[in-house]
């Protein structure tokens, strides 16, 4: 029912809008709850109910700031998608982990 369209990385700092789509596959038209949550970073939402026809799908849309990576070692962040059937209880559920790359430059600075 869940397809995720994650990006291959994350860059630290970034706005992003993650678009899930999920596919009604149930037999029935039905509600669905759909909960996404992701670890550094700061999301406006975690969780949207949408009605979906039976056969149908939807993009259900968050928005994301990747938290700011300060430090050498890489940062990853661990993304959990889920839509629950409101009728049938039918459920799926994807679970990633995303690179969070450093997209700054160091300046150096020379003195003589």
């Amino acid at each position: 029912m869940v397809s995720d369209n994650l990006p291959a990385f994350l860059g630290s700092s970034d706005k992003i809008k993650f678009s899930p789509v999920i596919f009604n596959k149930t037999g029935k038209d039905q509600d669905f709850t759909v909960s996404f949550n992701g670890t550094n970073m700061n999301l406006n939402s975690k969780e949207e109910k949408v009605f979906i026809k039976n056969g149908e799908q939807k993009t259900i849309n968050f928005e994301s700031v990747i938290e700011q990576n300060n430090v050498l070692a890489s940062l990853s962040s661990k993304i959990n998608i889920k839509a629950i059937a409101s009728d049938t209880k039918d459920s799926d559920e994807i679970e990633k982990f995303l690179e969070i790359k450093n997209t700054y430059t160091r300046e150096l600075v020379a003195s003589a």
